[in-house]
């Protein structure tokens, strides 16, 4: 009985990118064992399928932070670090598409949830979005200071012949 095996070479994809029909490329294949000289090898290298490298989705990490504000009115937040992206490959750059930080409410307390939208990636060949928005730690709006926020006064009298009534006008910053 022969010994003849299959001395498998090696298998690479045309292009590292995503793709719907990536040509699958074999190289090296030929036959060994103690009977191979015995054989002639096949000229042609194997023939695999073309297939598809799906695009690989991104997640994003818990590490975007707003920063504390005084009541204001308004859910309005300041980022102060944006989320960063989990799942790049080394040596790939993907661009984040800053979106927006809104306080879940707009009245004083503290650990107060912050709401993300409009974050994404720019249009990439190899990566899709995340599924979801950033997570944000929650943050603090603290009580308004107005103790020095009376930036114009000014009064009016017209003779009346009182002089206790005046009308004043309080300009807050």
């Amino acid at each position: 009985s022969d010994t003849v095996t299959l001395d498998s070479g090696s298998v690479a994809f045309a292009s590292a990118n995503a793709g719907a029909s990536v040509a699958v490329i074999a190289t090296n294949w030929g036959i060994d064992g103690t009977h191979a000289a015995f054989y002639t090898a096949p000229t042609n290298q194997p023939v695999f399928a073309n297939t598809a490298i799906n695009k690989l989705t991104l997640t994003w990490n818990t590490d975007g932070t707003v920063n504390n504000k005084p009541y204001d009115g308004t859910t309005t937040a300041t980022v102060s670090d944006s989320p960063t992206l989990n799942g790049i490959i080394s040596g790939d750059s993907v661009d984040i598409v800053t979106g927006t930080a809104s306080f879940s409410s707009a009245g004083v307390g503290s650990s107060i949830p912050i709401t993300a939208s409009g974050w994404g990636i720019a249009s990439h060949t190899n990566y899709n979005a995340p599924t979801s928005q950033p997570t944000f730690a929650a943050a603090n709006i603290t009580v308004a200071d107005l103790s020095s926020a009376i930036v114009n006064v000014t009064s009016t009298h017209t003779y009346n012949g009182n002089a206790q009534t005046t009308t004043f006008t309080v300009v807050l910053a």
